[in-house]
């Protein structure tokens, strides 16, 4: 029987309740937490502002559509849906500036094969996330700054683009916090 699948702070629920896990150890953890979520946003919004800078049409686009849907009221969820030429934008600057070349290690919690290759439990692995991000046949011009990849025909942001863009980490549960039940 496969184990029901916990919530992804489980681990830190887990830690917590340790006797082995110190104070320290959690002003350690939030503090990585805290410093990994300001670093790549902060970076996303410097690679952001110079895209604007060498592409005006993209500003003035996007501008007009903030104006048109929001106006001079506060963003919100809701208006999501209403402005896919910011989230395509906002997907192509993670693509283009790829902030986090590579993922965090992960390690599987079973062996398993991968192409043919042999992979054994608690082998540590780094996805290299720059070679997706610039691959011509998934991304074609991989280096051409160009959001509309991430639009369809109707002007909705989607697509098998968005789905295989990984612009922090890989997998379907990604990252050191999520892989207490998955493979990785």
């Amino acid at each position: 029987m496969k184990p029901t699948r916990l919530p992804c702070t489980h681990w830190l629920y887990v830690m917590l309740l340790s006797e082995y896990f110190t104070d320290e150890q959690l002003i350690i953890t939030i503090k990585e937490f805290f410093a990994a979520g300001t670093e790549t946003t902060s970076t996303t919004l410097r690679w952001a502002l110079l895209f604007l800078i060498h592409h005006p049409d993209w500003q003035t686009k996007l501008q007009r559509d903030i104006d048109e849907v929001i106006g001079q009221g506060h963003p919100t969820m809701e208006h999501k849906d209403q402005l896919p030429s910011v989230e395509a934008f906002t997907l192509e600057v993670q693509r283009l500036a790829n902030v986090t070349p590579h993922a965090a290690p992960h390690a599987p919690t079973e062996d398993f094969y991968y192409k043919g290759y042999f992979i054994p439990k608690g082998t540590f692995m780094i996805i290299s996330l720059d070679s997706v991000m610039n691959d011509p046949n998934i991304f074609p011009e991989p280096h051409k700054f160009n959001p509309e990849r991430f639009l369809n025909d109707r002007g909705v942001c989607g697509g098998e683009q968005k789905d295989k863009l990984l612009p922090f980490s890989a997998g379907k549960l990604s990252g050191f916090i999520y892989s207490c039940n998955s493979k990785f």
